[in-house]
């Protein structure tokens, strides 16, 4: 009998991915490698409602968390963290552990952030240079209207960090329209492929 996988990632993946990756390998510094990579960006980009380039990561979903926080926040500068949910915790533990001062924002499981929450942050810590959030927390499976929340961050306000891990492909990302400075996320959730692959969008400011 084969397997079912009631699990938020990874998932079942379809029987046409699965025949791909069965495919004889080719070479990645060959022509045919550089058009899949081609069509795989764009691909991403229509995905994301972007026109730059998303950064592909041999990693986890956290591991693009991680290159989101060790290269665009230096140990000592402050962070605001808002969580609902165990893997909003997560995220504030990345940061922290390289050395980020977090200014925590603690949501009860099973609700949602608002605009409101992301207002009164800012005030509070008007130093933050960045602002961690989760789109979608699996934990608990709320989603945070980010349009709403990101709509009272002054464009000179800290830099944005969202972890699409588990909504991207699942739910509209639109990082550019929302403004979004990294987005993070990965291959065995909503795009329903294989583990291993993680992925980051970035603004022109991130």
């Amino acid at each position: 009998m084969e397997p079912h996988l009631f699990t938020p990632g990874p998932v079942a993946v379809p029987h046409a991915v699965r025949v791909a990756g069965a495919a004889p390998l080719i070479g990645h510094r060959s022509e045919p490698y550089f058009a899949l990579l081609g069509e795989i960006q764009g691909r991403l980009r229509r995905l994301l409602g972007t026109d730059r380039p998303v950064v592909l990561l041999p990693s986890s979903g956290t591991g693009a968390l991680e290159a989101l926080v060790v290269n665009l926040l230096a140990p000592g500068e402050r962070a605001i963290s808002v969580s609902c949910g165990a893997f909003g915790d997560r995220f504030r533990e990345i940061a922290a552990r390289w050395g980020v001062a977090i200014h925590a924002v603690d949501i009860p499981w099973g609700s949602a952030a608002g605009p409101e929450d992301v207002a009164r942050a800012l005030k509070e810590c008007p130093d933050a240079s960045a602002l961690l959030l989760t789109h979608n927390e699996t934990s608990t499976g709320v989603a945070t209207d980010l349009a709403a929340c990101l709509s009272v961050v002054p464009p000179d306000g800290p830099l944005v960090l969202v972890d699409a891990v588990s909504s991207l492909g699942a739910m509209a990302c639109r990082p550019d329209a929302w403004g979004v400075d990294g987005l993070a996320s990965c291959s065995q959730k909503g795009l329903m492929t294989p583990p291993g692959l993680g992925l980051v969008a970035l603004s022109e400011r991130g």
